[in-house]
């Protein structure tokens, strides 16, 4: 008969076993939820995924996605992609533009629209970031040979 101090390890290693057979079956069945339940919908200019987490969609109209979420274009600057994610809790977009403008252009127009934002000039980017409660609106302009991308990043809770 075993001594009584490997019975107790016995039963404390099954214990676990089972434990982590329990585990491993929950996160296999939350796997297969979300691969059945996940719609990916595509064409050359747009994708969409619709999964029970929320849904992301990427598309190259910024300027729309822009438009939907109330912030400004600068003029004549040219959409280049939009992503959009829309979960339970909050709201994230990203957006780029290009224009011909220089950076310190792009954001003196965003600064007027956001005057208690911070802004930081550099040689290499200029960024404005805008605190409003819980939501963040981060607005970047980089040099790119000759253009100015526009990066704005927008969270909303």
């Amino acid at each position: 008969m075993p001594a009584p101090r490997w019975r107790g390890r016995r039963v404390v290693v099954a214990f676990l076993a089972v434990v982590v057979a329990l585990a491993l079956a929950f996160f296999g069945l939350i796997l297969y939820f979300i691969r059945h339940t996940t719609i990916v919908t595509s064409n050359p200019n747009s994708a969409r995924v619709e999964a029970p987490f929320g849904v992301v969609t990427s598309n190259d109209k910024p300027a729309q996605l822009a438009n939907t979420l109330g912030i400004d274009v600068y003029p004549g600057a040219i959409g280049v992609k939009g992503t959009q994610a829309e979960l339970p809790t909050e709201t994230i977009a990203s957006m780029i533009f290009r224009t011909k403008a220089p950076p310190r252009y792009v954001i003196h127009f965003y600064h007027i629209r956001f005057p208690d934002a911070a802004v930081k000039l550099t040689a290499k980017e200029s960024t404005l970031v805008q605190f409003s409660g819980r939501d963040t609106i981060t607005i970047k302009a980089i040099p790119q040979q000759g253009m100015t991308q526009i990066e704005i990043n927008d969270i909303r809770h």
